[in-house]
Formats: C-alpha cells, sequence, structure tokens
C-alpha cells in the first residue's frame, strides 16, 4: 500500500494519499507518532483542525515530491512510507513560530533537535527517505509563509 515507485501509473495516484499512514514496522510507527505529537504541541497558539490540515498535506506532499525527485533523478531510493514528512514540516512550522515571538533558545533547541533525530534515523536504518524529510522541512516553511501573509492581508 505503500509508495513504490516503479509502479505508480495515473491509475494509482490514491497511494499518494493513503501511502503516509502506513508504516514498516511498529518501531517506524511509534517514533513517527511520538515526534509527530510532539511536535504538534509545540506550535504555540494553533487551532487543532490547522495543525492536523497542515501534517497531513505536507506528508501528501512530501510522497509526490520524493516521487518526482526518483523519477527525474533516478534516486538508488524506490519507496516511502510513513508520515516523516509530516512531522519535519511541524517541526519547521514550530520553529517559525518560534522566531517569529524571538525565542531564540528554543529555535536553537528544536534545530538540534532535527538534526539529532536526523542523526539517530540514519543510524536506526538504510531505508531514511532524506528527501522526504527535507521536503517536508520546506512545506512547514512555507505553509507558515503563506499562513501568516495570509492572516496579516486579512487585518488590513
Amino acid at each position: 500500500y505503500g509508495n513504490y515507485y516503479p509502479e505508480i501509473e495515473w491509475g494509482s495516484i490514491w497511494r499518494f494519499f493513503i501511502g503516509p499512514y502506513f508504516h514498516g514496522d511498529t518501531e517506524h510507527l511509534l517514533l513517527n507518532a511520538v515526534l509527530t505529537i510532539t511536535f504538534a504541541a509545540m506550535i504555540p497558539t494553533t487551532r487543532t483542525l490547522i495543525v492536523f490540515v497542515l501534517f497531513s498535506a505536507s506528508a501528501v506532499g512530501t510522497h509526490i515530491i520524493a516521487f518526482f525527485v526518483h523519477l527525474y533523478f533516478e534516486t538508488p531510493f524506490d519507496a516511502l512510507l510513513g508520515v516523516s514528512g509530516g512531522t519535519y514540516a511541524l517541526l519547521a512550522y514550530s520553529i517559525c513560530c518560534y522566531f517569529k515571538k524571538e525565542k531564540f533558545y528554543t529555535v536553537a533547541s528544536l534545530m538540534v533537535l532535527g538534526i539529532f533525530i536526523e542523526l539517530i534515523a540514519n543510524m536506526m536504518s538504510s531505508n531514511t527517505s532524506y528527501t522526504a524529510h527535507l521536503s517536508g522541512f520546506m512545506i512547514g516553511l512555507f505553509l507558515f509563509t503563506v499562513r501568516v501573509k495570509g492572516f496579516a492581508y486579512r487585518r488590513i
């Protein structure tokens, strides 16, 4: 049910929408669940629905981006499971929130935590999609920028 890229055709685009919610094993599921809950809880004063939409859109978006990166650059990584991209989007979003509030020690702590998690993921498994992690982080930065500018324009 995950995204094994050589099998994806126009008729199986549905895999991008359900692939993020499947995991390879229990450790992968628990790690993603703990990190997702942690990073979602760190986003200050944001509604649960907004966090869920941010998380879900980012998870699906990272699967699509990783597919096109594999398609056009022929990377050796050709399958993707899990919501790690959505988790990294939540991390980036919370970093932006604290940066805007000028809480730089919290920003530095979150950045060190993200780097530490990447190092641990690298040691635990050789099947880590760094494309998904990086694209999720970039989607989180982008969605924060869009949301903040959208609310700024509404106030005028």
